[in-house]
């Protein structure tokens, strides 16, 4: 014999899906937020952009424009002179003070040429640069003797690699005028060959240290 029950329960199920559906159309009919489909929504229904998904990251650096990117190399040029103007002043000698007037004539010299631009000095990105310079400078400043010669030499490796790896990545692709693109790339044969005499120097340092 069938138990009544059993015949009971498939019924239920169904009364059940229908009741959900129906109370989910009931939903729909509200226009809330959650009332079209994903697909279907207008992309300005959404909310706010997400800031991952628009690719802007909390941050990041801002893009350059030319007159920014020279205010960032006139604050490079800038702390090269002064740190070299410092070494001739702790009394270098040999190499290391051949390279510290190189760069107070070379880096001097750049500087005069890119006023012609108007460098935006003022930039954020320029004010960071030239913060950046001013630290080392305090850094070199408490320094004497040997130990001078070293930390400068040094810091002519590190700054002159940071400036080369600036120009390429985000000084010269922001160049408009086809002069100012064409200095900058000149500018980086400089700064790279600057760079390589201050490796050799380096080691030539740390030789007579070792002595």
């Amino acid at each position: 014999m069938r138990h009544p029950m059993r015949h009971l329960a498939p019924l239920c199920l169904a009364l059940g899906v229908a009741g959900l559906a129906s109370a989910c159309g009931d939903r729909r009919d509200e226009g809330t937020m959650d009332s079209a489909p994903v697909a279907d929504r207008p992309m300005d229904a959404a909310g706010p952009a997400d800031p991952a998904m628009s690719g802007e990251v909390a941050g990041a650096p801002q893009a350059l424009d030319e007159g920014a990117a020279l205010g960032v190399l006139a604050a490079i040029n800038t702390a090269e002179v002064e740190a070299g103007q410092l070494a001739l002043r702790r009394n270098v000698e040999g190499p290391v003070r051949e390279y510290a007037e190189r760069m107070v004539a070379e880096h001097g010299r750049n500087n005069e040429q890119i006023q012609a631009w108007s460098p935006d000095t003022a930039a954020p990105d320029a004010q960071v640069q030239a913060e950046k310079g001013r630290a080392e400078l305090s850094r070199l400043e408490v320094l004497e003797g040997a130990e001078f010669a070293r930390a400068y030499v040094e810091a002519m490796v590190t700054g002159h690699e940071d400036a080369l790896r600036a120009l390429d990545e985000r000084l010269i692709p922001v160049a408009q005028r086809p002069e100012v693109r064409q200095h900058l790339e000149t500018t980086r044969g400089h700064v790279a060959a600057h760079l390589e005499a201050a490796r050799q120097l380096q080691g030539a340092v740390a030789t007579d240290v070792a002595r």
